[in-house]
């Protein structure tokens, strides 16, 4: 606490000198882990559930990655607060080391599914549980034993969590509601064993799969394996029921699979990329897209590739061609619509509302608003996965540090240093949340309020208002219109106090604050704010 109050204090007395960009400062938002000086509860997979933030964290340092001991996770909340990021539950143990809980938001309700054998590459036991947030509602649904790798390819589609596992019949579909009754296998669309290889047929594609109208597309076998151990995969839908999955269409007729894949939603109809004709020795691919009843196809002159589509701009763009020689192209759902934009784009690495951002391979950043393609600095990561928030973009690595750019040379912004090797950069409640190291305190939960950051206590367009008395030991008053909202943030950008002004003349108490320097903002009808500076002594 002392190590923490100190910290606190220094950054407080730079913000109080004026000084408007406090991101530079390595954003602490809440130690987890208490065990020592340099212990690390390294939060992850964070989701956002009803209204609320979840996430992962280790309550034992990850010192053994053999799999052979086992490993006590914790599963967290959060509603952006301090005082409210709390643990849901503590001690859910697992024997995998290389791979902690994984989350999921199923009709508002937390899934999530832990891995409880050494090597989920092998016959695993693997338990799904849910969550409403408290202790006593997170409950096991079901523990699954799977054959040869543990479930994999979760999908969401309406109210059931979809998955793919090999209950000693091949990797088939399954479906959880939530209850143990409903957590089964939908259907074994590839019964028996093939004549080849004398084992099960895996009726399923172990690849992912989407979720469109409720329902979850998959890449699916139409009929047995031959004597060559060859099957057809080709376009499957299901409701989550056995008569609810059916064929889509045999897009690549008789012993040659269309395979579809890279899937995208795009005006109401699902994309993806399939091979759908065998000409001369060679498999032509192409663009299609379902509305769930129409199978058509988008493109005829063969695209081959057709990865990491993104929807920007009325348009899915798209990375095509063979390694070293990649480009970015877009569609508008007809062959003639599909072009190229530009090339030597190996990835797509986010895009805002107003431009898209793209990478070769080691550097060579580029953005496009569709026409137009211009340079972006080379000072950000080399395979820079961005998150938007309020339309600008963030990254951050071990490597580079926490960045943040607008596309421009003099809107590319070094917020952080490396040392604070942010990583799973979340956004949730207008703020940043990621993973980062504190000296001192170890790898712990972090955040950055870009409205705190960017100057916040200059806006003032409400009129007659007053907190005071400022300097004050907590309790302050504020005078301002009923039924405006109020924040009041640290100078390290996290809310530490959140609420609505019932009546003119209204006492805050921030008692429980450490002394120094916050922020707070004020947000009155039709959008009028005022937020100025306030001092705990």
């Amino acid at each position: 606490m002392k190590k923490q109050l100190q910290k606190t204090i220094l950054i407080a007395v730079v913000a109080f000198f004026g000084l408007s960009n406090i991101a530079n400062a390595q954003a602490l938002f809440k130690d987890l882990y208490l065990g020592g000086p340099t212990s690390s509860s390294n939060p992850l997979r964070f989701t956002e559930v009803n209204g609320m933030m979840y996430f992962v964290t280790e309550q034992n340092p990850l010192t053994d990655y053999s799999g052979t001991q086992p490993h006590s996770y914790a599963l967290w909340k959060s509603d952006g607060t301090v005082p409210n990021t709390i643990r849901v539950k503590d001690s859910i143990i697992s024997t995998n080391a290389g791979d902690a809980l994984w989350l999921y938001n199923v009709n508002n309700t937390l899934f999530f599914v832990k891995f409880t054998t050494a090597n989920i590459y092998q016959s695993t036991t693997t338990e799904l549980w849910k969550s409403d947030g408290t202790e006593a509602g997170t409950t096991l649904i079901k523990t699954l034993l799977s054959v040869n790798t543990a479930p994999a390819n979760f999908t969401v589609a309406g109210n059931k969590l979809f998955f793919q596992m090999d209950a000693g019949d091949g990797i088939e579909l399954w479906v959880s509601d939530g209850t143990t009754a409903g957590t089964m296998q939908v259907i074994d669309l590839a019964p028996g064993l093939d004549p080849y290889y004398s084992a099960p047929i895996s009726g399923v594609v172990d690849a992912p799969m989407a979720a469109f109208n409720g329902k979850v597309y998959f890449s699916g076998t139409t009929v047995s394996q031959d004597n060559n151990g060859n099957s057809n995969l080709e376009l499957y839908v299901s409701d989550g029921t056995s008569i609810g999955t059916t064929l889509v269409q045999d897009i690549n007729p008789g012993i040659y699979s269309s395979l579809p894949k890279n899937w995208v939603i795009y005006n109401n109809e699902l994309y993806f990329l399939v091979q759908d004709s065998y000409i001369s020795g060679s498999t032509t691919t192409n663009i299609w897209k379902t509305d769930g009843t129409n199978t058509v196809a988008v493109t005829t002159n063969n695209i081959y590739h057709f990865n990491t589509p993104v929807v920007f701009k009325n348009a899915i763009y798209f990375i095509k061609g063979s390694t070293g020689s990649e480009a970015l192209w877009k569609t508008d759902g007809t062959n003639a619509g599909t072009v190229s934009v530009t090339t030597s784009a190996a990835q797509i690495n986010g895009a805002n509302a107003d431009y898209l951002i793209t990478s070769s391979y080691g550097s060579n950043y580029k953005k496009t608003d569709g026409t137009t393609v211009t340079a972006v600095p080379d000072s950000l990561g080399k395979t820079a996965s961005f998150k938007v928030l309020n339309n600008k973009m963030y990254y951050g690595d071990g490597a580079r540090g926490l960045w943040s750019t607008d596309g421009t040379e003099v809107g590319t912004t070094h917020l952080a240093p490396s040392s604070l090797n942010p990583n799973y950069l979340f956004v949730f409640d207008n703020n940043l949340f990621f993973s980062g190291f504190i000296a001192g305190t170890g790898i712990e939960l972090c955040s950055l309020n870009p409205a705190i950051t960017t100057g916040i206590n200059q806006v003032n367009n409400l009129q007659g208002i007053s907190v005071y008395p400022n300097p004050s030991t907590g309790i302050f008053t504020c005078i301002a219109p009923a039924m405006s909202e109020i924040k009041i943030y640290n100078v390290l950008g996290a809310v530490v106090y959140t609420g609505k002004i019932t009546s003119e003349k209204t006492e805050i108490n921030l008692t429980q604050q450490p002394k120094g320097v916050y922020f707070y903002q004020l947000t009155g009808n039709e959008h009028a704010a005022k937020s100025g500076r306030i001092i705990i002594e």
